[in-house]
């Protein structure tokens, strides 16, 4: 073998082989840096819905969310039952990261679009505000799970975000009214009845 071309095929292997390193080690990548504001927080939820198919997606929507999370149903979904999984008035991180988990491991697409957002008017919270209230949000929340029908929640939402000590934000409260806002006559499910769906899927 010609020495010049000695190393060649262990290198073409490396070169290969270099973007799933890189694709695979990104799950251990701190996303906190980017939560610099409330619309920032969304925003980082929204990319790793819509992103949901990397293996870091579920980490990133996590780490947008306080400890203390919890997300509230709409009205109309309490006491709804999807398989054994009977819907509560809320619930918290835990549950919220097992819904999303299945949500991402079952579906071919989501797309989740925040009307403000995409105006780039999204409100800003006071300079010395440690919580941020944000009501009447409109949202458009879209999986497509691959079989003939797909789930659309389209209305408002309400958000309380917190300023974390390092003075990042994060998302502490999610309500969900897309369903009680939806206009009248327009056939829509709710986020909180999708999220349901997919939780009950894990038992």
């Amino acid at each position: 073998m010609d020495k010049k071309n000695k190393h060649t095929f262990p290198k073409a292997v490396l070169l290969l082989l270099l973007p799933l390193i890189l694709f695979t080690t990104c799950e251990t990548y701190d996303y906190h840096g980017s939560l610099f504001s409330p619309a920032s927080c969304l925003e980082q939820i929204i990319t790793a819905c819509e992103e949901h198919f990397f293996v870091d997606s579920l980490s990133r929507y996590t780490s947008a969310l306080d400890d203390d999370f919890t997300f509230h149903f709409s009205k109309l979904d309490i006491g709804d039952t999807y398989s054994d999984f009977t819907v509560p008035q809320m619930w918290d991180k835990s549950h919220e990261r097992t819904a999303i988990k299945e949500l991402f491991n079952r579906v071919m697409s989501i797309s989740f679009r925040v009307e403000l957002l995409e105006e780039e008017s999204f409100p800003t919270p006071p300079g010395d505000a440690d919580e941020f209230w944000t009501p009447g949000i409109t949202v458009r929340f879209l999986v497509d799970p691959g079989e003939d029908e797909r789930l659309e929640a389209s209305g408002t939402c309400n958000f309380l975000f917190v300023k974390q000590d390092d003075g990042r934000w994060k998302l502490l409260e999610w309500h969900d009214l897309t369903n009680e806002s939806a206009s009248s006559g327009t056939t829509t499910t709710s986020i909180g009845a999708i999220k349901a769906e997919y939780y009950s899927k894990h038992f």
